[in-house]
């Protein structure tokens, strides 16, 4: 019988954690460009590579370091911005504008100056997928596709300048776990990316040490905030009205929290004014008709459909009697065909989302059911009703057809 030993495993392969070191630079537009490796210049053209090799490991390796120094770009540019301020959370009930120790798990969130939150009148909530990286929206749009402004936080930050007195709260359901080796929180992408004693040992198993005290979960995460931070006066105007933008799979996790809390929470919710989502996920059914009516009257969804830009994929149902919420619980505005990648769906859409989260705070009895441009002609059941007539017409017509079909044989036969 044959083993093999520890020593003669494979050890993981190491890389830069900067985009110099990766070979790739940021160029005047601010877009992520590689660096030519005999002239050392930034290409004109050209997008992160992550086949380097045909051991999937090394490719994700590389990808977790690339990852890691575009995040240091974006927090970088942040900090020249002077737009956001980073926020610590250290677990119930620590809230911290200091870097923790190394030695301190925390989750990190990004908002407005504290002096901006305390006189707002408006509050934009952006809740991102667990599943994403954070401050940032989709891949295809980090590696080169877009700017680094438009494809991160960085671009609905300075897209906020031109309202005034709205400010900005960036939560992180995305990093809710803390590395002691690497001393940052980590998304689960990044956990498993973390350096192995071997490429044959598995990843390392989260311990409750790994854990922040409320924000074991995106769910824990998203009522934590709201209960101590959104509700808190010391941090935010308590006159200020809420609007949340929930982004990729952020948005089940928004209808989600909405659901459960709406008949607990309810001197939160007089403080809602819209809920925007982009690339809108199903949720799960939701049991509280007063949440489905509130999002299908003050909720708006952009998607990448086979529509049309611009055009309207869907509407909520509008008899309020059906306790079924379906599968439509807000308008959805196609993003038109020609995006491509779903995920790019808040990178192409956050400024008509502004604008339209604005349009509802001037109108507190705004109704998007209501508004003329998004009626159709009859409601879905109609329409529903409508079709099946016209298909049971044609129907008739094709069985009438296809006797007369078989009588004309007959008549042959005889």
């Amino acid at each position: 019988m044959f083993r093999v030993l520890r020593g003669g495993l494979c050890l993981e392969s190491e890389f830069p954690e900067t985009l110099q070191g990766l070979g790739y630079a940021i160029n005047k537009k601010n877009f992520l460009r590689p660096v030519d490796s005999i002239t050392k210049q930034i290409e004109p053209e050209g997008f992160f590579k992550y086949k380097i090799s045909n051991n999937d490991r090394f490719n994700d390796r590389h990808k977790l370091n690339f990852n890691r120094a575009v995040r240091k770009e974006v927090v970088q540019q942040i900090a020249e911005s002077g737009l956001l301020e980073p926020l610590y959370l250290l677990g119930k009930p620590g809230l911290t504008t200091t870097k923790p120790r190394k030695d301190t798990p925390f989750v990190p969130i990004y908002c407005s100056p504290k002096k901006k939150l305390l006189a707002a009148k408006r509050v934009v909530v952006i809740v991102q997928g667990s599943d994403d990286q954070w401050l940032w929206w989709a891949w295809n749009d980090i590696e080169g596709a877009k700017s680094l402004t438009d494809s991160s936080v960085l671009g609905i930050a300075e897209e906020l300048e031109k309202y005034p007195d709205v400010a900005l709260v960036m939560l992180n359901p995305c990093q809710l776990r803390y590395s002691y080796k690497s001393q940052q929180p980590c998304s689960f992408e990044d956990w498993e990316g973390q350096i192995r004693e071997t490429t044959s040992h598995s990843s390392a198993t989260v311990l409750d040490k790994n854990l922040i005290a409320g924000h074991e979960t995106p769910k824990k995460h998203l009522e934590y905030m709201f209960n101590h931070f959104i509700n808190n006066p010391e941090y935010i105007n308590p006159k200020a009205k809420i609007d949340i933008i929930g982004v990729n799979s952020g948005t089940d996790l928004v209808c989600q929290f909405l659901n459960k809390n709406w008949n607990d929470y309810t001197p939160a919710y007089a403080r809602l004014s819209a809920v925007a989502m982009a690339n809108f996920y199903t949720p799960y059914p939701l049991d509280k008709p007063e949440c489905a009516k509130y999002l299908g009257r003050k909720g708006r969804a952009w998607n990448k459909t086979e529509f049309a830009k611009d055009e309207i994929q869907a509407v909520p149902w509008d008899d309020p009697k059906n306790k079924d919420v379906g599968e439509v619980l807000s308008t959805i505005i196609s993003l038109g065909p020609e995006l491509k990648e779903s995920q790019s769906a808040f990178a192409e859409a956050y400024k008509d989302m502004l604008k339209w989260l604005n349009k509802v705070a001037q109108n507190p009895n705004y109704d998007d059911w209501e508004k003329s441009e998004l009626q159709p002609k009859m409601t879905r059941k109609g329409e529903a009703a409508k079709e099946a007539a016209e298909q049971k017409v044609r129907d008739e017509e094709n069985d009438a057809a296809a006797a007369a079909e078989w009588k004309v044989c007959d008549d042959k036969k005889t």
